[in-house]
């Protein structure tokens, strides 16, 4: 963890710091897909519930349909909690109070996630806008208890910091010990963040305006709302690398405005309610998923079967293939690349 080990050095190194709390800062979070791309249908998974997400995320998406068109999708979202939120305490990040209890709707705030896209599908060019947050989350027993080795030892690092640090000799009255217990630490955090949440519900919504070779100036798109719950179950409870079979449940209301009417000569509008799921196998590096969506007023549906590569915490490959909604030139497959920034992410004791 080696932004860790750089704060440590700058302890050591400048004694006008050599008072100050110990902090950590938190590497695992995920770059999710972001809901002003699953508004219109153009994300690699429509259903997904990170554990966490980073401070600031931008992806890049090539569809590849039918006729072999390549469109260059954009979107990027942000966390205002890790941005504009000050004195972060690792307890309250995870929802615990001082005396160790757990608020389930501690991550109202902390998980929204405010995003932007501009997606070019067929001869529409989209503009939109999402935001989602997680409304609750249910820790396990194994998350729980992980969650309390983490704590005693960012504890025992900062006590033994406080009561061994010698500022006459810049230094420790034994740094091997100190190192080790800051390596300690690393572990329990790793296995503490790696853990995901046993249930968890998210809303999210979004809204977009499209422009034609006639509506130069705009035009309403669509406008979404949509929950999806997770359920996580744990294969391997005594690894310290753990692995998932995720069970998604999904739904969504639409309205949208972006089929044209030949007969009339305008778009007209449309309400749909979709429903699904999606299954996911989750081997920390790599994952694999089917998400199957259908539309409960007609014969359209959306079935994808997916791939995500974690090349490291910042960069993240995706890739999809199978049928989205239309009922003809369905066939469709997605290419992605995401990478996540972090600010404000140190967590003080």
């Amino acid at each position: 963890m080696k932004t860790l080990y750089y704060q440590i050095g700058l302890l050591l190194m400048l004694s006008v710091n050599s008072y100050s709390q110990f902090s950590t800062s938190l590497e695992h979070l995920e770059i999710p897909n972001t809901p002003a791309t699953v508004l219109l249908d153009q994300s690699i998974s429509n259903v997904e519930n990170p554990k966490s997400v980073k401070a600031f995320t931008s992806n890049l998406i090539n569809t590849f349909t039918k006729d072999y068109k390549v469109p260059n999708n954009y979107a990027v979202s942000f966390t205002p909690y890790f941005l504009f939120t000050k004195n972060k305490t690792f307890a309250k990040h995870h929802g615990y109070d001082l005396a160790g209890n757990y608020n389930p709707f501690h991550s109202l705030y902390s998980s929204l996630n405010l995003s932007f896209a501009l997606v070019n599908n067929d001869t529409l060019r989209n503009i939109s806008f999402g935001i989602t947050t997680s409304i609750l989350k249910i820790n396990g027993k194994n998350k729980n208890t992980k969650y309390g080795l983490a704590k005693q030892s960012f504890a025992a690092v900062e006590t033994y910091r406080v009561n061994n640090y010698n500022p006459l000799t810049d230094n420790f009255n034994n740094e091997g010990t100190y190192k080790t217990m800051i390596s300690n630490f690393d572990k329990e955090l790793e296995n503490f963040e790696n853990t995901k949440y046993l249930f968890s519900i998210d809303l999210a919504a979004g809204y977009s305006q499209f422009a034609d070779e006639q509506t130069k100036s705009g035009k309403f798109g669509r406008l979404g709302i949509w929950s999806t719950m997770n359920y996580n179950i744990l294969l391997n409870p005594n690894k310290t690398t753990p692995q998932y079979i995720s069970l998604y449940f999904y739904n969504r209301f639409l309205e949208d405005e972006t089929q044209y009417d030949v007969a009339s000569s305008d778009y007209i509008k449309n309400s749909y309610f979709d429903t699904g799921g999606k299954i996911e196998l989750d081997f920390n590096k790599i994952s694999f998923a089917y998400e199957y969506i259908k539309r409960t007023d007609n014969e359209e549906y959306r079935s994808i079967g997916s791939l995500k590569y974690k090349i490291s915490n910042k960069i993240a490959l995706n890739g999809g293939f199978g049928k989205n909604f239309e009922k003809s030139n369905n066939q469709i497959g997605f290419l992605g690349i995401n990478w996540g920034l972090d600010f404000g992410t140190t967590l003080q004791q």
